[in-house]
């Protein structure tokens, strides 16, 4: 009995985990802005967290060595940018959706220099290969123009990610919780 009995608890489980996916999902769907300012937070306190426990570290060893010195270093740099973390958690969002913009238009151009540099090479290439570089560039202009928008539309698509991880597992839980067939009543039979 004790197998069946792990069965059923990771069973349930699976049942637990994609109920926590769907609920998840639900509510990065509604609140995609607190997530975001949440998670950008909770990065800016595990880097204090970490400057603070590594500047301790230090501080206890007695060691005189290169490596006190970097760590020293690299604790300052964590606690900084720990605080600005907590103290702005908008703009480094917007300041990183405004890189990733800037990425975009760069692979834009990337691609719109390597149909150039085909068509210089075999003189085929007409001008629609010219269409999905410049629409890569537009998406990545309208990502610098509206990074909060933009960081709003990621956390949904997460969301509809997660959401659909839980339905499916809950989908699944209710399978394996549906007996197969009628083997398991022959079975308690004969005990």
């Amino acid at each position: 009995m004790k197998p069946l009995h792990r069965m059923f608890l990771k069973k349930d489980w699976l049942l637990l985990q994609a109920c926590m996916s769907i609920l998840i999902g639900v509510l990065l769907w509604l609140y995609p802005d607190i997530f975001v300012k949440a998670t950008v937070m909770l990065i800016g306190i595990l880097l204090a967290l970490y400057s603070v426990i590594a500047f301790v570290t230090v501080l206890k060893n007695a060691d005189t060595n290169g490596a006190r010195q970097a760590i020293i270093i690299s604790a300052v740099i964590s606690f900084v940018v720990g605080i600005v973390l907590l103290a702005s958690p908008a703009l480094f969002v917007n300041l990183l959706v405004i890189i990733l913009g800037i990425i975009v238009i760069g692979l834009g151009l990337v691609q719109a220099t390597e149909i150039n540099l085909l068509k210089h090479q075999h003189h085929s290439v007409s001008a629609l290969h010219y269409v999905s570089p410049v629409i890569i560039m537009i998406i990545g202009l309208l990502v610098i123009i509206q990074p909060a928008q933009i960081a709003t539309i990621i956390v949904k698509l997460c969301a509809i990610g997660i959401f659909y991880a839980g339905v499916s597992g809950l989908l699944y839980t209710f399978r394996l919780r549906k007996p197969e067939n009628d083997d398991s009543v022959v079975l308690e039979n004969n005990e």
